[in-house]
């Protein structure tokens, strides 16, 4: 009876402390909560209606009366206290939160167009408009997309539905994970699966130990602790067999199993089984292998090409490939056979028929140009090899080692002398002098067709090069006139006909023609 006493008294006391005090914090900042103010003779007070209709009169007190009804229409009125006249609003649809027949326990923050709602333990869903698209039935749920949400029924599993409240995915899963692109990732029984995340379909059951998104729109799974992939419509292509799988890059990547390397494609086809120490893909198709620290060549099904027997090598580039031996390089063709040996101490791919190389500059004191280029073409004197030509180094004036070009068979056709040269293009390699540091276009017999005047000049692209003078970039033409003037914070090269460039940061990229005229 105590008990009973004091729970009575505790309930009148809490209820007279909330008409003194208001609502609590959290109900004044629910905007589904109407505002509650302790009346006066000349206050109004307003009330959210119910689902019920009732009418009551107060008893009198002195000469103050007052009376309220509450019909089911949803419209309000409100009570008057002396003289006050009565207000009225416009109802809104049922559908809408504010006129709900119960208050809502929480509602979210709204993200792309939806929030969250609770009502005695359950969630549901409303959109930005305020309307109830799923009613608080779920022990939680997820907003997935624009069009899916994530839901957690009473057998505590997980199942997909739309915004609109149809289920799509019956709950089955234990757990939901990460969204990858279009895909969600479901879990079951400590495996995983993917559902689509647009329509809700399961598209890959839970069967695989992890999934991880790949590029090029691909997804390496494990399965067993082996590696395999699926494409983006979730079918496998390639059955989980490998220790691991790498990034593709130029279509290929690599995969390892048992400590070797292979390579496959992105079809999920092996092109090379694995068995060197190290592959590379080539954008020609060719790949770079390594077996036992050295370096070679092997076609895109793996058969070699080139023996590895070098300390580094390049890709194919026409007909020869850099290699190089201890410090010096050299060029050998596509059956491994050594083209040009090992003498330069840095060389670049041929283009044109021509390969950029660094050697001892001549500085114009040989005369004897058979001479030089014997001395190249051996390999000794002028690269430590031998002391035949150590006076001649001597007496060179500039003792520097500069940039020139040989053609295939390893014939200095332009001797070296610049501090810096561009594989040649539209039949013109940039280069750059050096005591100036300024940069200038020459032909392949040497002749200097562009004067090393600008501070920055790229290769040519279908004719043109981008040049950088008076604080701006513009395009030269193959004759060395200044064909767009210089207007632009950056550019790119002419391709397909058109040149990316940039007039500030902040304005983005844009395309040009090559007559200088933005086109998109």
């Amino acid at each position: 009876m105590c008990l009973l006493l004091l729970g009575v008294a505790c309930f009148y006391g809490l209820n007279a402390f909330a008409q003194v005090r208001g609502p609590f914090p959290w109900q004044k900042n629910s905007s589904y909560y109407q505002s509650q103010q302790v009346p006066t003779n000349t206050q109004q007070r307003t009330y959210r209606t119910h689902s019920s209709s009732r009418s009551t009169t107060t008893p009198t007190y002195g000469v103050s009366s007052r009376t309220y009804s509450q019909p089911t229409t949803g419209s309000r009125t409100t009570r008057t206290y002396g003289a006050s006249a009565p207000r009225s609003y416009t109802p809104t649809s049922r559908s809408s939160i504010g006129v709900s027949s119960k208050p809502f326990d929480w509602i979210d923050r709204f993200k792309d167009g939806y929030a969250r709602i609770r009502k005695s333990g359950r969630w549901g869903l409303a959109d930005q408009q305020k309307n109830v698209l799923i009613q608080p039935q779920y022990r939680d749920i997820q907003l997935i997309s624009n069009d899916l949400v994530a839901v957690k029924a009473d057998n505590w599993k997980w199942g997909f539905a739309s915004v609109n409240g149809l289920m799509l995915t019956p709950p089955q899963f234990d757990n939901i994970g990460k969204a990858y692109g279009n895909w969600v990732e479901v879990r079951s029984r400590g495996k995983v699966g993917l559902v689509d995340k647009q329509s809700g379909t399961l598209l890959v059951p839970a069967k695989f130990s992890q999934i991880l998104p790949a590029n090029n729109g691909l997804y390496q799974v494990n399965e067993n602790g082996k590696w395999g992939l699926l494409n983006n419509a979730g079918q496998v292509i390639l059955t989980p067999q490998f220790q691991h799988i790498e990034g593709f890059v130029n279509g290929f990547a690599k995969v390892k199993d048992k400590g070797k390397w292979g390579l496959i494609d992105e079809k999920g086809r092996i092109v090379a089984y694995p068995q060197f120490d190290d592959v590379q893909a080539l954008s020609n198709g060719l790949l770079r292998v390594r077996q036992t620290g050295k370096w070679g060549i092997a076609g895109d099904n793996g058969q070699t090409l080139v023996a590895a027997r070098f300390d580094e090598i390049g890709g194919f580039q026409g007909e020869l490939s850099k290699v190089r031996i201890d410090k010096l390089w050299g060029f050998v063709n596509r059956s491994g056979k050594v083209v040009i040996e090992p003498q330069f101490d840095e060389v670049q791919d041929f283009k044109e028929g021509l390969a950029p190389v660094m050697a001892m500059d001549q500085g114009g004191m040989l005369d004897n140009k058979t001479e030089f280029q014997g001395a190249l073409k051996s390999g000794k004197g002028l690269f430590g090899k031998a002391n035949s030509f150590k006076t001649l180094e001597q007496s060179t004036t500039k003792n520097r080692k500069s940039w020139g070009f040989v053609d295939g068979t390893g014939r200095i056709v332009i001797s070296p002398q610049f501090f810096y040269v561009h594989p040649f293009n539209d039949s013109l390699a940039i280069v750059v002098q050096h005591e100036t540091q300024l940069y200038g276009a020459i032909d392949h017999s040497g002749r200097q067709v562009i004067p090393t005047q600008y501070k920055l000049l790229k290769s040519f692209s279908e004719g043109f090069a981008a040049v950088f003078t008076e604080g701006k970039w513009g395009f030269l033409n193959t004759k060395g006139e200044l064909a767009i003037k210089p207007q632009f914070f950056k550019v790119k090269p002419f391709e397909n006909g058109y040149a990316q460039v940039m007039i500030k940061q902040k304005e983005g990229w844009f395309y040009i023609n090559k007559q200088g005229n933005r086109v998109r």
